[in-house]
């Protein structure tokens, strides 16, 4: 039996959350990838603090039974799907599902996740997330926090039946609005990255059921809203950063410090030789990531 008091049904509505950072040409392409009489809601929330923006974003959803709530200031990634999600009306019954705006759902994909939620009895679903050409690399089947190497990891394999895991990224999250508030959404200190895995964390501790579900896909463009000039600074800071802040909250400061877990850290900070330009400062922004999160207070 799930811990939460009530759990999703086949009648249960869905409510869609969209986070928008200056992507409202991919909040388009995703509203016309949907059917939105389906849904019970749809939000989406602009963290772009810019009149440009905020224009682009009204027009696309012009017309569309879409609630846009702005943002006061770039407020990151959890904390703007708590703030769209406090905006809904939803029962405890119902799902709420948080949708990069660089995705785009197969026909049917909420109400196959929906129902397999319902047959599974899970919290938490995600679909098989795919990614390239056509969908043709997987990009997401399953999910590990594997706590030797202090890291979360990715399936890329096909799946026939459905996975239960104890991480679900975050791109294509269905969750139960019950266990949604049960665990108080997303923690909203983290500002982007890592958030996925902390709620993952703490949901399996709580005893909810995590799963993948191969008759669901969603393409999703990896990586569209960041730089497009290879990884940001912003990236290599909040991953370091974040990662450590979650792990050393969960493990404590020796197992952060252990060699497994530090050779993780040196990993992430040399990845930068790969990156097309920016190296020196991108590398400078890792090591201060570690620092903050290893001495965060």
């Amino acid at each position: 039996m799930q811990p939460s008091d009530m759990g999703p049904n086949v009648d249960s509505r869905v409510h869609l959350i969209i986070v928008n950072y200056f992507s409202s040409e991919m909040v388009e392409q995703l509203l016309s990838a949907i059917d939105p009489a389906y849904f019970g809601s749809i939000c989406v929330v602009d963290n772009s603090v810019n009149a440009t923006e905020a224009f682009n974003l009204k027009s696309c959803c012009n017309g569309k039974p879409v609630s846009i709530v702005t943002a006061p200031d770039n407020i990151g990634f959890g904390a703007a799907v708590n703030l769209g999600a406090n905006s809904l009306v939803m029962d405890s019954s119902d799902v709420l599902w948080i949708l990069n705006p660089d995705t785009l759902p197969a026909v049917d994909c909420a109400e196959n996740l929906l129902r397999t939620m319902v047959a599974e009895q899970a919290s938490f679903a995600s679909p098989v997330i795919t990614t390239g050409v056509g969908g043709a690399e997987i990009w997401f089947s399953g999910g590990v926090i594997d706590s030797k190497k202090g890291r979360t990891e990715h399936s890329h394999s096909p799946v026939e039946d459905v996975v239960c895991c104890n991480f679900l990224t975050g791109a294509a999250l269905m969750v139960c609005v019950s266990a949604w508030r049960q665990l108080n959404g997303f923690r909203e200190d983290l500002f982007m990255y890592w958030e996925d895995a902390d709620l993952s964390i703490r949901a399996a501790k709580a005893g909810f059921k995590l799963i993948v579900d191969p008759g669901s896909t969603v393409w999703h463009a990896v990586g569209a809203t960041s730089s497009q000039e290879g990884r940001s600074s912003l990236f290599y800071y909040y991953m370091q950063r974040n990662r450590l802040i979650v792990l050393r909250e969960e493990f404590g400061l020796i197992y952060c410090l252990h060699p497994y877990r530090m050779r993780e850290s040196l990993i992430m900070s040399l990845r930068v030789v790969r990156e097309p330009n920016g190296g020196f400062a991108k590398f400078g922004a890792s090591i201060r990531g570690f620092a903050a999160g290893l001495f965060a207070a």
